[in-house]
């Protein structure tokens, strides 16, 4: 665990085109940006905000957000889907 600050947004989508939007707001903002299908391994310090596509990462759920708690702590998770969804 290091002490250096949160300042990554971590985007856990499989959506590309929204992707880009994202990854220009965090940008924007002076945040640095990964864009990942998966919680990636290795050192999550620097996460800041998780944000998490529901429509395309909806089986994530009952383990990634435990997994965000425990090894990134300190970001703030925000979860996001569509207002319908047909199947």
């Amino acid at each position: 665990m290091t002490n250096a600050p949160a300042d990554l947004v971590l985007f856990l989508s499989g959506d590309l085109m929204f992707a880009s939007r994202v990854r220009g707001a965090a940008e924007n903002a002076g945040l640095q940006f990964k864009f990942s299908g998966n919680l990636p391994d290795g050192d999550l310090d620097s996460v800041a905000y998780a944000i998490i596509d529901l429509s395309t990462r909806s089986k994530l759920i009952p383990d990634v957000v435990g997994q965000i708690a425990s090894r990134c702590p300190q970001a703030k998770v925000i979860a996001y889907g569509p207002h319908v969804q047909v199947n």
